[in-house]
């Protein structure tokens, strides 16, 4: 409902497409895509907050969740130059997902993957979190 008063619904049901845009309004559709994809995040999220589960539940519910955002919004289907700020943005967002809904006893691993130079996706991110687990 919030997507449709704000003339954002466009962006779910695939009708605002980023290639029918071009110069200024091609960068006011990033804007509001990322807008868009925030929302969707942030109320995926809330279900999800600081997880009591073990590490391998909370994963698995929230590998569902990014499923499901995923047909809600599908990612392009190539490889090229114009989809991979979407594709990094998303992958990105699942990363921080996954960190911030950690318990807290995970404080110490998810700072370490916070601080490391080279930005890990959130499959490398459980994998580390696991291990320090053992």
């Amino acid at each position: 409902m919030a997507l449709l008063v704000k003339n954002e619904l466009g962006f779910i049901e695939g009708t605002y497409l980023k290639s029918s845009y071009k110069g200024e309004l091609a960068n006011q559709w990033e804007r509001c895509n990322t807008v868009v994809l925030s929302w969707i995040g942030r109320t995926g999220f809330t279900n999800y907050s600081r997880s009591t589960d073990s590490v391998t539940s909370y994963y698995t519910k929230m590998k569902d969740l990014w499923d499901k955002i995923d047909l809600l919004v599908p990612s392009p289907g190539c490889d090229c130059e114009e989809t991979r700020p979407f594709i990094e943005q998303f992958k990105y967002l699942c990363l921080l997902q996954f960190l911030v809904g950690l318990n807290e006893s995970y404080s110490q691993v998810r700072s370490k993957i916070l601080l490391k130079t080279l930005v890990l996706n959130v499959i490398q991110a459980y994998a580390l979190v696991i291990q320090e687990e053992s």
